[in-house]
Protein backbone atom coordinates (compact mmCIF):
# COMPACT_ATOMS: atom_id res chain seq x y z
CA UNK A 1 0.00 0.00 0.00
CA UNK A 2 1.31 3.26 -1.34
CA UNK A 3 0.49 6.28 1.67
CA UNK A 4 0.93 10.09 0.84
CA UNK A 5 1.91 12.67 3.60
CA UNK A 6 0.71 16.30 3.08
CA UNK A 7 1.24 19.29 5.32
CA UNK A 8 1.33 23.26 5.95
CA UNK A 9 -0.69 24.06 2.55
CA UNK A 10 -1.48 27.63 4.40
CA UNK A 11 -3.81 28.36 1.81
CA UNK A 12 -1.55 28.01 -1.21
CA UNK A 13 -3.85 26.31 -3.88
CA UNK A 14 -1.91 26.12 -6.65
CA UNK A 15 0.92 24.44 -5.02
CA UNK A 16 -2.09 21.94 -3.13
CA UNK A 17 -3.01 20.77 -6.86
CA UNK A 18 0.26 20.41 -8.02
CA UNK A 19 1.33 17.98 -4.88
CA UNK A 20 -2.53 16.06 -5.43
CA UNK A 21 -2.01 15.73 -9.19
CA UNK A 22 1.54 14.43 -8.34
CA UNK A 23 0.43 11.93 -5.84
CA UNK A 24 -2.41 10.75 -8.10
CA UNK A 25 0.04 10.31 -10.93
CA UNK A 26 2.00 7.80 -8.44
CA UNK A 27 -1.57 5.64 -8.20
CA UNK A 28 -1.07 5.91 -4.00
CA UNK A 29 -3.37 4.35 -2.34
CA UNK A 30 -4.41 7.07 0.37
CA UNK A 31 -3.50 9.99 1.35
CA UNK A 32 -3.31 11.46 4.81
CA UNK A 33 -3.18 15.37 6.05
CA UNK A 34 -1.06 16.37 8.83
CA UNK A 35 -2.90 20.02 9.08
CA UNK A 36 -2.28 23.38 8.94
CA UNK A 37 -4.41 23.84 6.03
CA UNK A 38 -5.05 27.84 6.52
CA UNK A 39 -3.58 30.65 7.24
CA UNK A 40 -0.96 32.93 5.09
CA UNK A 41 -2.52 32.12 1.68
CA UNK A 42 -5.85 33.78 0.87
CA UNK A 43 -7.13 30.33 -0.61
CA UNK A 44 -8.20 28.93 3.00
CA UNK A 45 -11.41 27.51 1.96
CA UNK A 46 -10.50 25.99 -1.48
CA UNK A 47 -7.70 24.11 -0.16
CA UNK A 48 -9.67 22.80 2.82
CA UNK A 49 -12.46 21.60 0.21
CA UNK A 50 -9.61 19.82 -1.73
CA UNK A 51 -8.07 18.48 1.21
CA UNK A 52 -11.41 16.77 2.59
CA UNK A 53 -12.45 15.61 -1.09
CA UNK A 54 -9.05 14.07 -1.81
CA UNK A 55 -7.12 12.99 1.89
CA UNK A 56 -8.48 9.73 3.71
CA UNK A 57 -6.74 11.07 7.53
CA UNK A 58 -6.84 14.92 7.90
CA UNK A 59 -5.63 15.99 11.00
CA UNK A 60 -5.96 19.72 12.29
CA UNK A 61 -2.95 21.40 12.33
CA UNK A 62 -2.01 24.08 14.75
CA UNK A 63 -3.19 26.62 12.65
CA UNK A 64 -5.99 25.32 11.65
CA UNK A 65 -6.97 24.92 15.46
CA UNK A 66 -5.74 28.50 16.43
CA UNK A 67 -7.61 30.26 13.87
CA UNK A 68 -10.99 28.28 14.03
CA UNK A 69 -11.49 27.87 17.50
CA UNK A 70 -13.04 30.68 19.32
CA UNK A 71 -10.87 33.28 20.98
CA UNK A 72 -12.72 34.44 24.62
CA UNK A 73 -10.42 37.23 25.05
CA UNK A 74 -9.15 38.54 21.58
CA UNK A 75 -10.08 41.91 22.56
CA UNK A 76 -7.08 41.79 25.35
CA UNK A 77 -4.89 40.72 22.13
CA UNK A 78 -2.58 43.07 19.88
CA UNK A 79 -4.62 44.53 17.33
CA UNK A 80 -2.30 43.02 14.85
CA UNK A 81 -3.43 39.65 16.26
CA UNK A 82 -6.91 40.51 15.91
CA UNK A 83 -6.52 41.67 12.67
CA UNK A 84 -4.73 38.26 12.10
CA UNK A 85 -7.52 36.35 13.65
CA UNK A 86 -10.35 38.01 11.95
CA UNK A 87 -8.89 37.85 8.28
CA UNK A 88 -8.35 34.37 8.73
CA UNK A 89 -11.79 33.48 10.03
CA UNK A 90 -13.34 35.39 7.42
CA UNK A 91 -11.83 33.06 4.50
CA UNK A 92 -13.60 29.67 6.21
CA UNK A 93 -16.98 28.83 7.30
CA UNK A 94 -18.29 26.89 10.33
CA UNK A 95 -18.46 24.10 8.64
CA UNK A 96 -14.93 24.69 7.33
CA UNK A 97 -13.31 24.84 10.68
CA UNK A 98 -15.09 20.85 11.28
CA UNK A 99 -12.15 18.04 10.55
CA UNK A 100 -13.20 14.46 9.62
Amino acid sequence: MKIAIISDVHGNLEALKSTIKDIEKRNVDRIICLGDIIAKGVHSKECIALIKEKCDVILQGNCDEYFSKAHENISDMPEQEQKRIKWNRSLITMEDRKTR
